[in-house]
């Protein structure tokens, strides 16, 4: 029964399928196998039997009977040979691309099963359409082609991408190409060939990826639109800043200083010291990229080419230690870099300032660039030494009056003293009376004590200094008596020539400040 079960299938594939001639030979050998075993077994196990005879293994003996007629049917219809025709239906069953024919007159002639899957007709159905059925109404071009005077005006193989419409109304997105088919030895057109894929996953994708490109693009446009915002803040900061700055190119730089580095220099300053023409050929590595204008004032040049020229300014001798300081610590990898000295423009101008190079990080992550700040201090530095000097000044003037209250009180002393001496000198010449052979010795006493009376004052009017006392004075006495003075504080070699010649040397002012006025000038020149 399962025998015949199978049969009767294979029969019913045999009768109502007329196409597939591989299928229908293999069903009737099969059907003629299990009809014969069918047939021997009925024979062995019933009949036989039954007549009384006694046949051992006549389930095996039916088997091999039933072999007889396969092997005949199988050399007869020669099933194991592959046809054109079977192998021709062996890849057009295969083709994961649909495969339609079409005649000249526009009607479909033969569709794959690919094609039959992807329009959703059976390959029957689709033998009764025109192609003109299976394209969408706005796919003009393909419809030109696809039409009777569109076919014979084919020409070659033709590539476009359009769409087919399913039996339920579907519209698929295809890639097609479609070819002429002529008659061999016969330029007669018979149709054309259509090859078509679905595209339907493709034309997904593409929209992604249509839809993640606008994406993109929108986002390069903001950070575009950033950073050129942020580049314009930078520039409007760059050339504004009140401090000189400069953007400068290392790269070459870095690539000298690696080679030293591979020769063995582990001292980059002693290299500099030894080769001096080595270090000149480094520093003008430096590649000088932009300046702001406070740069260019404090240079007093107009452009950046003469900033780029002027490099040479900075390698006399109080500049080159800056230079060299900001050359030892790029050597040894720092990103930060803090120096002062000196710097000269090109009238050799000296400027102090303070020297800042900070290492700019570029987008592949390396250090090629850097800003250079430099912040003159020369009015700074100045005022700060203005300062000292004052201080020094001030130092001496409370030396000087110091000095002034110490000789206003020995100057007292002093003059007590004279007035002893001449007192006592006046006695003795009153009592030696005029015939007195001494009364010159005594003479010489009293113009001592004079000379000396003039001195203590002198100490005086500089002990005074700092309190104004007002009186009308003899400028040409005053003079006199500082020439009195100086000759001798000053030295011998010197002489002093005096030259007045005021008609009126009569003045309202203080008799001890203007001899120290005099004095001052004296003793400065």
């Amino acid at each position: 029964y399962i025998l015949s079960f199978f049969a009767i299938i294979l029969n019913t594939i045999f009768i109502f399928d007329k196409k597939n001639t591989t299928l229908k030979k293999t069903a009737i050998t099969m059907t003629y196998f299990f009809t014969s075993i069918v047939v021997v077994g009925i024979v062995s196990e019933i009949i036989l039997p039954f007549m009384g005879i006694d046949f051992p293994e006549t389930s095996n003996v039916a088997i091999a009977i039933g072999f007889i007629p396969i092997g005949y049917l199988v050399w007869k219809n020669k099933i194991f040979d592959i046809s054109p025709e079977t192998a021709v239906d062996n890849i057009l069953g295969s083709m994961t691309d649909s495969l339609i024919l079409v005649n000249h007159e526009g009607k479909i002639r033969f569709a794959n099963q690919a094609a039959s899957d992807l329009l959703e007709y059976t390959q029957m159905e689709l033998q009764d359409k025109t192609f003109m059925a299976i394209i969408p109404a706005d796919e003009n071009t393909l419809a030109s082609m696809g039409s009777e005077k569109g076919i014979q005006a084919l020409d070659g193989i033709h590539y476009l991408e359009s769409a087919f419409l399913t039996k339920y109304g579907k519209i698929i997105p295809v890639s097609i190409s479609l070819s002429q088919l002529f008659m061999k030895g016969n330029s007669h057109t018979l149709g054309f060939v259509c090859i078509a894929r679905d595209i339907t996953e493709r034309r997904k994708r593409e929209a992604e990826l249509e839809d993640y490109r606008h994406h993109l693009e929108d986002l390069v446009r903001l950070r575009t639109a950033k950073l050129r915002e942020n580049y314009q803040r930078y520039i409007t900061l760059f050339h504004e800043s009140p401090s000189a700055l400069l953007e400068v190119n290392l790269k070459t730089l870095f690539q000298k200083l690696d080679e030293l580095r591979e020769l063995g220099c582990r001292d980059i300053i002693g290299f500099c010291m030894e080769h001096p023409l080595q270090a000149i050929r480094l520093i003008r590595h430096l590649e000088i990229c932009q300046v702001n204008r406070s740069l260019l004032q404090l240079f007093d040049v107009e452009n950046q080419q003469n900033v780029s020229s002027g490099l040479h300014m900075l390698l006399r001798k109080k500049s080159f230690i800056i230079l060299m300081s900001i050359l030892e610590s790029l050597f040894n990898g720092d990103l930060e870099v803090e120096t002062n000295g000196v710097i000269y423009r090109p009238d050799f101008s000296e400027r102090f300032v303070i020297m800042r190079l900070s290492m700019v990080e570029d987008g592949d992550q390396t250090y090629k660039r850097a800003i250079v700040s430099i912040v003159d201090i020369t009015a700074q530095k100045r005022a700060l030494e203005e300062r000292a000097e004052l201080e020094e000044q001030l130092r001496h003037v409370q030396k000087m009056e110091a000095l002034g209250i110490l000789a206003g009180g020995i100057a007292h002393d002093f003059n007590n003293l004279l007035t002893g001496i001449h007192g006592y000198s006046d006695i003795v010449k009153h009592e030696l009376g005029p015939a007195s052979p001494l009364n010159k010795e005594m003479d010489i006493i009293e113009t001592t004590v004079h000379k000396a009376a003039g001195l203590v004052r002198q100490l005086l009017n500089f002990a005074r200094k700092g309190k104004q006392h007002n009186v009308v004075f003899d400028m040409h006495m005053i003079i006199d008596e500082v020439m009195t003075i100086l000759k001798h504080s000053i030295d011998k070699r010197i002489r002093i020539v005096r030259e007045l010649e005021a008609e009126q040397a009569f003045i309202t002012g203080d008799p001890g400040q203007i001899e120290q006025v005099i004095v001052n000038l004296s003793v400065n020149a």
